[in-house]
């Protein structure tokens, strides 16, 4: 009896035997039970997985190939599409088991908990913002936002859970002693130092990062898999007066709100859900899944949106804005206090090279 899998780590620790496994108990236990009924006739083997990607003429696929392709398949319908409770499935466990609110955990204990309590977290965290709760929209969030990286979940806390040290945030922690100014380092708008501002500030520099992101993310997930970048160029299009005149963060009506979290990778819901149904399979043209482009989407987020956007802000650079609304002479004033601003620091980089220069000499 040949058993082939694509996971070479359980392949290598069922013909070593190095130590006891830990994860994935169940499987483990019938491959255990079918282990003490054959003996040595029952041979776990290795075999390369997705043989889409490298065969590309399917006439050369083994037997194992074709086993390995119809398991993903399954495996991505399941995803998707749900299955029955697949408990009934394993009939030879013999193990103690672990259940997480009611829920039997088929994982590493650790990083199971680990994961419930941050979600938990995440969820009330949600609620108390009235924000949706990250199960609503788990996959797409999930599948879009890279997370292997530390520096890639600092930017996710950054922005997605709006953890950036704006001032308006900064506030919260000092006392009002120390507390800093909350006007919007590029159209001084008054306590409007926060990241829902910024991702829809009225000033031509943000509007632009903002505009040309939209932009590239439309043609990028064109090439990427069609199908997806249809349902959210129809979702943008349809908010295309917003963007244009810079309303993404503005909280008049329900257009300006969900592009605000768009950009600050909150799908809405009824984007997430069109992008869910999608089925896991390759783009007919650039031979990408959904899954992929969607990874794609979020770095592109971080490299072409969010770094630009922070890098902008702590540069502080204020310029007057043609094309924004009239402001208020409050506003007017917060303008000129920015250039005032902006020229000291010029001040300040000629004085510090006339000093280098004297120092070389």
């Amino acid at each position: 009896m040949y058993h082939y899998l694509d996971n070479k780590s359980v392949v290598d620790m069922y013909n070593n035997r190095q130590r006891e496994p830990v994860a994935a108990a169940d499987v483990w236990d019938e491959i255990r039970y079918w282990q003490g009924r054959w003996g040595q006739n029952y041979i776990v083997s290795w075999t390369r997985g997705h043989p889409e990607k490298y065969k590309l003429d399917r006439r050369t696929w083994t037997c194992q190939d074709w086993g390995n392709h119809v398991s993903d398949g399954l495996a991505d319908l399941g995803r998707l599409e749900g299955t029955g409770d697949m408990r009934t499935s394993f009939t030879h466990g013999r193990r103690w088991r672990v259940y997480i609110d009611n829920e039997r955990c088929f994982d590493k204990v650790e990083p199971t908990v680990r994961m419930m309590l941050a979600r938990r977290h995440i969820d009330a965290y949600a609620e108390k913002h009235g924000e949706q709760p990250a199960s609503e929209h788990s996959y797409v969030m999930r599948t879009m936002l890279p997370s292997k990286q530390l520096n890639d979940r600092a930017w996710n806390a950054r922005f997605v859970w709006a953890q950036a040290m704006t001032s308006k945030r900064s506030n919260t922690t000092r006392t009002k002693k120390d507390q800093q100014s909350t006007e919007c380092r590029f159209c001084a708008k008054k306590d409007a130092d926060d990241l829902r501002h910024i991702v829809g500030c009225t000033n031509k520099l943000p509007r632009r990062i903002v505009r040309n992101y939209i932009n590239s993310l439309q043609r990028g997930l064109s090439a990427k898999h069609q199908e997806l970048a249809q349902h959210v160029s129809r979702w943008v299009n349809a908010r295309k007066t917003a963007i244009r005149q810079g309303r993404t963060g503005q909280p008049e009506g329900d257009d300006e709100t969900d592009l605000a979290r768009f950009l600050l990778g909150r799908w809405p819901a009824e984007l997430c859900k069109l992008v869910e149904q999608l089925p896991e399979q390759q783009d007919e043209e650039s031979g990408a899944r959904p899954s992929q482009a969607l990874a794609w989407a979020g770095r592109h987020t971080h490299t072409k949106l969010w770094r630009p956007l922070w890098k902008l802000r702590q540069e502080g650079a204020t310029v007057p804005d043609d094309d924004a609304s009239s402001t208020t002479s409050e506003e007017a004033d917060g303008n000129s206090h920015g250039k005032a601003k902006t020229i000291t620091k010029q001040k300040q980089k000629k004085k510090k090279k006339k000093t280098q220069k004297i120092t070389q000499e």
